[in-house]
């Protein structure tokens, strides 16, 4: 009887360690939908930034968990001085307010030495190891932020995560055999709409992600200090049907002249055929808005309009320029509606700068419709019946391989969203054949897929600072799709 009782006991605890847990949190419906690409303007008067708010993104998704509130919906990265990015930005702070002890504890490490031990502590399920602490939280259905220290030589850098499950497989949590079975299931705000699968690599003492291996830190501690606040209500964006819509996204890339903010801002008219003017002062709220960086706005409009309905859009600056006043550089403008499944783009200009606003020059005008239109399909792409109508197309199609088989005849709707608007340049086709047959490193290989190559290049005006962006990015530690959000227009 005795015999059996012990046998018992002891497939009970092989199949308690075994045992796969989750939360609740889904990534695809819990977490945010824009990739943690952030700059944040740190020191600005030497333009000193610090990069991403991967503590505060998951800070704030756990809030809005937490409190049963929906999650904004919204794909564009929010501007500085918004409701939403000023509440990530805040909970950044708190996440390494709350943590600075656990961030000096793992970065005394003198050339090394303590690498054994400090890997050993993600795997250690007894005596208050980080793997004990991780399982009593997923185990009460809390998901828990974890921080996560670079490993030398890796891609990675110091970073933060939420964590939403795990499964120890054979391993029991005894620094013994079959650490490699040991899982974490995250959240991480750098792959939206994903779970990312953390596994232990006994071999070099790292921790890397299934699906991306480039990607390793050396330990992770469990953040047993965050301590849950009421988020903001975040208005969710109103997608129009039948043509019509109320909101539109204006995106600006700043070049490489900052705009001041303070008492330097910038308004912006939209121009209607058929109605007045709608007018939106100080776009960029009195922040600064630092050089070589994208910021995009919500524009609420009065009432539902289509398309055809607008004549243009006008950006207008009324500081005083030269070298006591403010001067600012915009690279790009891009208008787009929010109609149908995803926004549809409506206008829009590229240059080196495309317009340098300045004490004399106050005013850009973005036209939309030349003149009232009856009939207009706002749903199929323009297609150019012949290439040569247009430069960009023409240096595209039948000259570039869009895979590595040596396919050269583009779909018309692939060539249409590399080159966008751009008719009059080849700089599109020329970034897309260096990033896929110039040996460019993703962080994981020179072999890209397609789409990710599209996506990074499509409506470049300067091929050259695209793919140097890329690089720089990856170079200084972010994933691949954070570069390519941090690089593309």
């Amino acid at each position: 009887m005795n015999y059996i009782f012990i046998v018992a006991l002891l497939i009970f605890t092989q199949c308690a360690w075994s045992q796969e847990r989750h939360t609740n949190f889904n990534p695809k419906t819990d977490g945010f939908n824009f990739v943690n690409s952030f700059n944040n303007d740190f020191i600005k008067e030497l333009d000193f930034r610090t990069s991403g708010l991967c503590g505060g993104m998951v800070y704030a998704a756990l809030d809005y968990y937490k409190t049963r509130k929906t999650i904004p919906q919204q794909s564009h990265r929010p501007a500085v001085n918004t409701k939403l990015h000023d509440y990530i930005y805040d909970r950044q702070v708190n996440s390494i307010e709350h943590n600075i002890d656990k961030w000096a504890e793992v970065g005394f490490n003198p050339f090394g030495a303590r690498n054994t031990e400090f890997f050993n502590w993600g795997l250690q399920g007894f005596g208050g190891g980080r793997l004990q602490e991780l399982r009593e939280s997923i185990d009460r259905g809390n998901p828990v932020p974890l921080g996560l220290w670079h490993a030398d030589g890796y891609e990675g850098g110091d970073h933060q995560v939420l964590a939403i499950g795990y499964k120890m497989g054979r391993y029991k949590g005894d620094l013994k055999d079959h650490k490699e079975d040991f899982e974490i299931y995250v959240y991480d705000p750098n792959y939206p709409n994903e779970k990312q699968t953390l596994k232990a690599d006994p071999h070099t003492q790292t921790y890397y992600y299934k699906d991306r291996r480039d990607r390793r830190w050396l330990t992770y501690f469990v953040d047993k200090n965050y301590q849950v606040r009421t988020p903001p209500d975040i208005d969710t964006p109103v997608y129009g049907s039948d043509g019509q819509f109320s909101n539109l996204l204006l995106t600006i890339r700043t070049g490489n002249d900052d705009l001041r903010g303070g008492n330097d801002n910038f308004d912006v008219k939209v121009h209607y055929f058929n109605h007045p003017s709608q007018q939106f002062r100080n776009v960029n709220k009195s922040r600064r808005w630092f050089g070589n960086y994208t910021q995009t706005v919500e524009l609420d409009l009065k009432k539902n309009v289509k398309r055809e309905d607008i004549s243009h859009i006008e950006l207008l600056t009324d500081f005083s320029g030269g070298m006591g006043g403010d001067n600012w550089n915009v690279d790009f403008i891009r208008v787009s509606a929010l109609t149908g499944e995803e926004p549809l783009i409506l206008a829009e200009k590229a240059g080196e700068p495309l317009y340098r606003f300045t004490g004399k020059d106050k005013l850009y005008r973005l036209t939309i419709n030349e003149k009232p239109v009856t009939n207009i399909i706002t749903s199929i792409p323009r297609v150019y019946p012949n290439a040569k109508d247009n430069q960009c197309h023409e240096s595209v199609q039948g000259k570039i391989a869009w895979d590595y088989k040596g396919n050269k005849r583009w779909a018309p709707a692939n060539l249409e969203k590399l080159c966008g608007n751009l008719n009059k340049t080849d700089q599109p086709g020329k970034c897309f054949h260096t990033i896929m047959h110039g040996g460019v490193n993703w962080g994981g290989g020179t072999q890209w897929q397609w789409k990710n190559a599209l996506e990074l290049c499509q409506g470049t005006f300067n091929a050259n600072r695209t793919v140097s962006c890329f690089k720089n990015n990856i170079k200084s530690g972010k994933n691949w799709s954070s570069a390519i959000a941090a690089c593309k227009i």
